[in-house]
């Protein structure tokens, strides 16, 4: 038994399909006989006669690509096997849906799709360039009325494994061929298709040796505040930024005269439960790819943001995300140190204490582990901190647990929806009443490019050593600096609670003093961000600047 287009692709894939829908209660009969010692079969679809006879030795090659052992856990065959079955079935698929034969916008066709180039990655590039011009033009015949959200998915999706594979190799023909699409789609602000437009236009501009007008002319619209009011868009515009940041060296003067507005919008997101994990997720990609030199005036600004935020969140997760970010941007930038003792006296030691321990305990990715490794590391060089017994403590404590040199495992998983009003979303949010949802692409990042937040780390163990040598070589440590010697010699080791005793909660943040494009109260008459005929035209409402802080928190001057 098995549902219509299942039966469709089966058909598709024995090369008998007739392009009829099969009915309900369709029957598949696979006769066979036997003349004179050879075994011959043919197929028959409700009765009708669709493969004669033949024998069964040519039949059984499409069989047994088709069939699985029991138990067996992955297929029977590779990419270059099974190149020539799988490709000839794509196009009388999409022949199907332009069509609109059959069940309308199908997603298990379009699914189909984007599992076949997934799994054929390489072996299907030069199939998967041709396919992008009917896909392209299926795209924009369904962005007139969007009305599957699960379909658009799975389109997109589909496009994004084709993309993936052959952009490598060829970036000139993908872009010719999505481009002008993907143009419209903006142009005509198609809300549902925007979330993914931007994920797939980001993975175009990772692989693009030239920077076409349109990524240029595009940036500053991308800073739209409307875009930014869709929580549906904000993970892909993130991802698209992230692509100019890692071209920075081609759009230096670009990013320096927007970074005020892209702060903006990092406060905006950070401010809304739902998103603030994005938010870091875009400060993440600055720290990364950007040199310092572009952000570094509105560190102390960003840090403020940041701890004010984090006073007022209950979410684990997002304290995990927290300390993973201040230590990615230890690793890259350790002048940045000195400015949580600038914000306020004794921050640093208040936060390796009591926000630190808690994260380093949890079960995080490898590329996070090894940026807090690296930022640990950087800590115990401080005279600060190695001076302090507790802090030496805490900081030993956190790398036998990074470094998976406690004897116990902890299993216990993070529940990141603690303290959020974070609900998932069945069906990728299909159906959703008031608002797109998003649903991230499998496909959006280049074949190697899943190094992580370190990709200059690419041994935690190694790594750790090297950057540990040194703080042992300096100035005598605390008695209790030993347990640094136990994670060089990477002994298992079990350590007591009382290496990091229970403090006093960290101390109040007093309100930031912040530059006019962060600050919390603002009137367009008198803002020192506005030029006079902007305060005149605003007419009681903020300027673009200031709008993030006043919708979130309320200001009469809140932008509608």
């Amino acid at each position: 038994m098995a549902h219509d287009n299942m039966l469709t692709a089966f058909l598709i894939a024995l090369g008998v399909y007739k392009e009829q829908w099969p009915l309900y209660a369709s029957q598949v009969v696979l006769e066979t006989a036997e003349s004179e010692g050879v075994v011959a079969a043919r197929i028959l679809v409700n009765d009708e006669v669709c493969l004669e006879w033949q024998p069964w030795v040519d039949l059984h090659g499409k069989l047994h690509h088709l069939a699985m052992s029991k138990g067996q856990l992955a297929p029977r065959y590779d990419p270059s096997s099974m190149k020539g079955h799988l490709l000839q079935t794509v196009h009388p698929m999409l022949q199907l849906v332009a069509s609109s034969k059959g069940i309308p916008m199908n997603e298990y066709l379009m699914r189909t799709v984007a599992r076949i180039f997934s799994f054929l990655k390489q072996q299907g590039a030069e199939t998967g360039l041709a396919t992008l011009s009917p896909l392209s033009a299926i795209l924009l015949a369904m962005s007139a009325n969007p009305s599957n959200p699960v379909f658009n998915h799975h389109l997109f999706e589909a496009v994004a494994s084709i993309v993936k594979v052959c952009v490598p190799a060829q970036p000139d023909a993908v872009e010719s061929a999505l481009l002008p699409t993907f143009g419209q789609i903006l142009e005509r602000n198609v809300v549902d298709f925007l979330p993914y437009t931007f994920q797939i236009m980001g993975l175009l501009l990772d692989a693009s040796p030239s920077i076409k007008p349109l990524y240029t002319e595009l940036f500053a619209r991308l800073l739209n505040p409307e875009l930014w009011r869709s929580q549906a868009n904000v993970p892909g515009l993130i991802r698209l930024l992230r692509a100019y940041f890692a071209k920075h060296a081609s759009f230096a003067e670009l990013l320096k005269t927007h970074m005020q507005a892209i702060l903006e919008r990092f406060q905006f997101v950070l401010m809304n439960r739902k998103t603030e994990v994005a938010a870091l997720d875009l400060l993440n990609a600055i720290y990364q790819y950007l040199p310092i030199e572009f952000y570094q005036q509105f560190l102390k600004t960003l840090m403020t943001v940041l701890l004010t935020r984090l006073q007022s969140s209950k979410s684990p997760k997002f304290k995990r995300d927290f300390v993973v970010s201040c230590s990615l941007c230890i690793h890259k930038n350790q002048s940045v140190i000195p400015l949580f003792n600038e914000i306020q006296a004794g921050l640093l030691s208040n936060l390796v204490l009591n926000v630190w321990p808690p994260v380093l305990k949890m079960p995080l990715k490898t590329d996070e582990r090894k940026v807090c490794v690296m930022a640990v590391a950087r800590l115990l060089s401080l005279d600060e901190m190695r001076q302090n017994t507790q802090l030496v403590g805490a900081c030993a404590v956190g790398l036998v647990h990074l470094l998976g040199l406690s004897s116990s495992n902890n299993k216990s998983k993070l529940n990141g929806d603690e303290g959020s009003d974070d609900e998932f979303l069945e069906n990728a949010g299909a159906g959703q009443e008031y608002e797109v949802s998003f649903n991230k692409l499998q496909n959006t990042d280049l074949p190697g490019a899943a190094a992580g937040l370190a990709p200059d780390v690419p041994e935690l163990q190694s790594a750790a050593k090297a950057a540990l040598k040194p703080v042992l070589g300096a100035a005598p440590l605390p008695e209790r600096s030993e347990i640094v010697f136990f994670v060089l010699a990477q002994t298992p080791l079990s350590l007591s609670r009382s290496l990091a005793p229970s403090l006093p909660l960290p101390l109040p943040l007093p309100p930031p003093s912040l530059p006019p494009f962060l600050s919390p109260r603002c009137n367009p008459a008198r803002c020192p961000a506005a030029t006079s005929s902007e305060a005149k035209a605003a007419s009681g409402r903020c300027v673009d600047r200031c709008f993030p802080n006043h919708r979130r928190s309320g200001m009469p001057f809140a932008a509608s």
